[in-house]
């Protein structure tokens, strides 16, 4: 994917990516620097937004997860569970 810098500084995040982080006007990026010069950008997570109601792949039952993290494996789910 490509995309161009603004006279302003401003770059424009494909609709792709926009959709497949869940990426929504007014969200924070976190930018940084690797080791390697790459110019890194990182949805800072949304917690306040509280939980988004989803179904389970596993079962097909609602189930609920935070914006902006990635889903539990099922390895985690069991521990959870299992305690």
């Amino acid at each position: 994917m490509k995309t161009t810098l603004s006279s302003k500084g401003q770059v424009v995040i494909p609709a792709e990516l926009r959709k497949r982080y869940h990426l929504r006007e007014g969200d924070t990026l976190l930018v940084r620097e690797d080791e390697a010069g790459c110019i890194i950008l990182e949805p800072k997570r949304r917690l306040a937004d509280g939980p988004r109601q989803v179904t389970s792949p596993v079962d097909g039952r609602p189930a609920f997860r935070m914006e902006g993290l990635p889903p539990l494996t099922l390895e985690q789910v069991n521990a959870l569970r299992d305690g």
